[in-house]
């Protein structure tokens, strides 16, 4: 009697599994990106500094000053070169320039540095173990799937 094993059934079952993991995960991805871009939004809430300046004057008119608190957007983006998704965090159309002033830190008119308070930076530490979360249920119900 002669047993024999044959490889190449083998190999095409594992080759099906992992195409389908791979279907599975270009589907969940964006879902798993929102939820990412939803937790670092609220920790970017909870850390950013909120003026105490309710309006300022431009160019001899009064307006009104939007915090950066209440004007934060995430998005989620392709890479150009790798068509990889991923997902940012920033200010909106009202705050965009005040965002990188407020986190890394300016010179202001007299010359001198005003230090940043890096509240972008802080906000993905306080979100990571929500992040690592949302990436362990994605890999999981992937798996699973």
């Amino acid at each position: 009697m002669k047993a024999s094993v044959s490889y190449k059934e083998v190999l095409e079952g594992m080759q099906i599994n992992v195409s389908r993991i791979q279907e599975l995960t270009e589907k969940r991805m964006k879902d798993a990106l929102n939820k990412i871009g939803i937790a670092v939004k609220s920790a970017v809430a909870m850390t950013v500094p909120v003026s105490d300046k309710e309006s300022y004057w431009y160019k001899g008119n009064k307006r009104e000053n939007v915090h950066i608190v209440d004007d934060i957007e995430y998005k989620i983006k392709k890479a150009k070169r790798t068509k990889e998704l991923y997902v940012t965090i920033s200010g909106g159309k009202k705050t965009w320039a005040k965002w990188h002033v407020a986190n890394d830190g300016h010179v202001a008119q007299n010359g001198k540095f005003i230090q940043g308070n890096y509240f972008a930076d802080k906000a993905v530490v306080k979100a990571e173990n929500e992040i690592d979360d949302i990436v362990d249920s994605f890999l999981q119900e992937v798996v699973r799937d």
